[in-house]
């Protein structure tokens, strides 16, 4: 990659401070920078931290903190940092209590969080602009052209709607605060026309049962870029009877068993939808960590008839992160069409950032872990088989009284259609607590 190459695509980077920093070569360029600052101080200081925090035993460690105690935090000192001097007093109050037998590896924390804040804050906005910065990015670009993206991600474009977008221009998710419970006409539209507009896609396989696309341009999210997933199948059910199989509690957990949803909340009425919040776990094999979902569902159905799906990442104090999994994001737009034959065509549009930090190729594993493929179109049939064999369910038109049938209870899923009246024949979804 030339020099004016490298230069255009740094101006399209959002470098990231942690993976610059933790870069040997880049790590040398910014303690360069920082001595031509005169600002050099803050940055021995951690990489004596650093030393610090390698040690396992206290006697160590105390020798070391006693060396970090005089070379920068005492007033006497020429080599002081510039941090608020109650820090160091407190930091100093503690230190007296240290010993060889006795020195904690936080003894020094928040004077390195100060220091990492001024530097991500004031001095790295400014490195990446400098000389220094460029020159040293052009030539490791020279020895691997993907560089630049392994400390950075590629800048969030303007964001436009997905079904009118030019194929050729690379997109964003669009933007919706998360800690928003809300679905709007709009997020259906969006999920509609995505699925509905084949010029987005171009064909990955084909079986005989099931059809996988991948988007033509990439999508952003976390400022991470990947291409999104359209997945159709036709099934020998009507739309109702694939709807009520997909949500019905008994069959959830056969029907797609790598992933599993639970239901945190009752419906939410915003607007004129009744939405849900609900869990989903994600567990993928070594060395992935089991990744989580916040998921926000409800489902419409159209004027023909058909059903649209929404399930939508959010956040809520109901479902906190939690450090034994990642978090992950995803967008997910479903359509149940009726095709000749009272059959159904199943769509799936799948955009999903699995979260962590993970290269491309990690990440397309791990997207392979999940292939739904003919395991989740023979565990749906056979859902579908499953429900037409037991009694037959009498639905009701009042969504404040219980579907029945002979093994187990439901609650009429408050889905609206078009002309916002309550649809019959639609049950709570997904994962919900029986009630008897």
């Amino acid at each position: 990659m030339n020099r004016d190459m490298t230069v255009s695509v740094i101006q399209d980077i959002d470098f990231d401070f942690e993976l610059v920093f933790d870069d040997k070569g880049m790590r040398s360029c910014f303690h360069k920078y920082l001595i031509k600052m005169h600002n050099v101080e803050p940055y021995l200081f951690l990489v004596d931290l650093e030393r610090y925090a390698s040690y396992i035993g206290p006697t160590n460690r105390y020798k070391c903190a006693r060396k970090i105690v005089k070379t920068y935090l005492r007033p006497t000192t020429n080599r002081g940092i510039n941090v608020p001097q109650e820090t160091k007093d407190s930091i100093l109050n503690t230190f007296k209590s240290c010993s060889e037998i006795k020195c904690p590896k936080s003894l020094f924390d928040d004077i390195m969080t100060l220091i990492y804040v001024e530097f991500r804050e004031d001095c790295f906005p400014i490195f990446i602009t400098s000389k220094l910065f460029i020159n040293h990015a052009v030539e490791r670009s020279k020895k691997d052209p993907n560089f630049l993206y392994t400390i950075g991600r590629p800048k969030p474009c303007i964001v436009v709607c997905g079904a009118d977008a030019d194929p050729n221009v690379a997109q964003r998710i669009m933007n919706y605060d998360m800690s928003k419970m809300e679905i709007s006409d709009l997020d259906f539209e969006e999920a509609l026309r995505g699925i509905k507009n084949e010029s987005l896609w171009e064909l990955n396989t084909r079986s005989e049962t099931r059809a996988v696309y991948t988007s033509k341009q990439l999508f952003y999210c976390k400022k991470r870029a990947y291409k999104k997933v359209l997945e159709t199948m036709t099934l020998p059910y009507t739309v109702d009877q694939v709807f009520n199989a997909m949500h019905d509690p008994r069959y959830i957990d056969t029907i797609d068993k790598q992933i599993k949803y639970k239901c945190v909340s009752e419906q939410l009425r915003n607007g004129k939808y009744y939405p849900l919040l609900c869990s989903a776990v994600l567990k993928l094999s070594f060395p992935f960590k089991t990744r989580d979902f916040s998921l926000l569902c409800c489902a419409r159905r159209q004027r023909d008839g058909n059903i649209v799906m929404i399930k939508k990442s959010v956040t809520s104090p109901l479902l906190p992160e939690t450090s034994s999994n990642v978090r992950a994001v995803a967008f997910l737009g479903f359509l149940l069409e009726a095709v000749d034959g009272g059959h159904t065509r199943f769509s799936n549009s799948l955009f999903s950032d699995i979260g962590g930090y993970i290269t491309p190729a990690l990440h397309t594993r791990a997207v392979a872990q999940r292939n739904a493929g003919t395991d989740f179109y023979d565990a749906l049939c056979a859902a579908c088989e499953a429900r037409l064999n037991a009694n037959e369910i009498h639905p009701t038109r009042n969504p404040e009284y219980p579907i029945t049938d002979s093994l187990t209870h439901f609650e009429e899923y408050r889905m609206l259609d078009n002309d916002n009246n309550f649809s019959s024949s639609i049950r709570r979804m997904p994962s919900v607590a029986i009630k008897p």
